[in-house]
């Protein structure tokens, strides 16, 4: 489990700066860390 879990929080990590610099590129003002937690904790849901 503890190898699953590790591999999940990578992938959300790989997920979080893909998101990051998709914004960057259109422009959109970078999110905090709390509003990226609950923007993340929505996408993943």
């Amino acid at each position: 489990m503890a190898g699953e879990s590790s591999a999940a929080d990578g992938l959300n990590v790989k997920i979080a700066q893909e998101l990051l610099a998709k914004a960057r590129s259109e422009g959109v003002s970078v999110i905090s860390g709390p509003e990226l937690s609950a923007y993340l904790t929505a996408l993943v849901g």
